[in-house]
């Protein structure tokens, strides 16, 4: 038996979504999506057809239950980029600590 029913509740929540909100996205109403979500109606395919158009990203993971998460160029240079300023942070907060431990050390005369 599929678990696409567990896996529509999944991304419905990932993305912040109430049953009324999505189900009015997709054109059904709260207590179908409902009915879909706690496996007591099966899950039509029209439905994951618009559940893929408005979710691209889950369209694999709905369908077969197996995530891949795909990078563009532009999204891999910059997590590239963020993970650079989060080494430079660290130096930094390196850097400030063995400075507070020398001043505390020698303070400085005014």
């Amino acid at each position: 038996m599929s678990n696409i029913n567990k896996r529509i509740e999944l991304i419905r929540k990932l993305e912040g979504l109430t049953r009324g909100e999505l189900a009015q996205k997709c054109g059904i109403s709260e207590q179908s999506l409902e009915n879909i979500e706690f496996g007591k109606q099966r899950t039509p395919a029209d439905l994951v057809e618009q559940l893929c158009i408005l979710f691209p990203f889950a369209s694999n993971y709905l369908i077969t239950g197996k995530a891949e998460i795909k990078f563009t160029k532009k999204e891999k240079e910059k997590i590239k980029q963020l993970a650079q300023e989060v080494e430079s942070i660290e130096d930094l907060d390196t850097e400030i600590s063995k400075r507070r431990r020398a001043y505390r050390k020698n303070p400085l005369k005014e």
